[in-house]
């Protein structure tokens, strides 16, 4: 997994281009040889084939960047190897204003749930 891990790995995203993404995993620092990886940080789910590898971010539960207001999470099994990106629905009102009353300077957060970016 690399969300603390290698920084570059952390900026795939769905349209990372192949040759970018195989710069990455071939960094000497930290070179990754691994049938699954699984990726955060940017937000937005993926599950992406890059020839044997198979590339994972289950999105973001609280701050989605795929303008897909819905929570996003990502059901991974170890047996099969099958991934299955999931989004549900929750109560973005309820939510936005649990964080209006206790975080100064909501608005970017609650915009973000609101608009899904």
């Amino acid at each position: 997994m690399s969300e603390g891990g290698v920084f570059p790995l952390r900026e795939i995203k769905p349209e990372t281009p192949d040759e970018d993404i195989r710069a990455m995993l071939a960094d000497p620092m930290e070179p990754v040889d691994a049938e699954f990886l699984i990726v955060g940080h940017s937000h937005i789910p993926m599950n992406r084939k890059l020839g044997d590898l198979t590339i994972i971010n289950p999105g973001s539960v609280g701050q989605p960047r795929d303008r897909d207001t819905r929570a996003g999470c990502a059901v991974f099994d170890t047996e099969t190897g099958e991934v299955e990106l999931l989004r549900l629905d929750y109560d973005i009102d309820a939510v936005c204003a649990k964080i209006e009353e206790r975080m100064p300077h909501a608005e970017e957060l609650t915009g973000i749930l609101r608009q899904g970016h």
